[in-house]
């Protein structure tokens, strides 16, 4: 609970033990701010990583690209839960419409079974618009980049 509230990205039944700030030094990408939990019932630990712009358009530009980048490096990460952790990027509500396009790509990937079903959403004529295709792009675009840039540091890192 956030002062007696629900607390985005935090699960029902689990409590926040621990806030860091600026989190890239204990090894956390989504870093602006990490949000550790603990379910008391179970015992379960979650982690929650937020990622705070304060202006942020779904287009492929360096600040988009950089907030979706290090959320993937952290989702592709053997320390991520997938069931349990979540991932925010948090923007200033004066950049909802800009960012609207990203909104709806999210929730069409919750509302699809399979990755066929969330890409034919996506792009159907009449179902999806211009603003969800490029938010998309954007995207996509992030995590390729992001994803080389992992597979590069991989290579660097092995042992000759």
């Amino acid at each position: 609970m956030c002062l007696g509230a629900a607390c985005s990205g935090v699960r029902q039944d689990f409590t926040i033990v621990k806030l860091q700030f600026q989190g890239r030094i204990h090894e956390h990408n989504t870093d602006d701010l990490v949000v550790s939990t603990r379910c008391g019932a179970t015992g379960q630990t979650a982690t929650v990583r937020m990622q705070m712009k304060r202006s942020l358009r779904a287009t492929a530009n360096p600040v988009f690209e950089e907030a979706v980048g290090l959320a993937w490096l952290d989702f592709e990460s053997a320390d991520f839960q997938r069931e349990l952790d979540e991932t925010l990027i948090v923007f200033d509500v004066a950049s909802t419409g800009a960012m609207k396009g990203a909104i709806e790509v999210v929730n069409f990937a919750r509302s699809s079974t399979s990755f066929e079903s969330w890409d034919t959403k996506v792009h159907a004529p009449g179902f999806s618009n211009d603003a969800i295709r490029t938010a998309y792009s954007a995207i996509k675009g992030a995590v390729e980049t992001y994803s080389l840039k992992l597979v590069a540091e991989a290579k660097s890192a092995r042992p000759l």
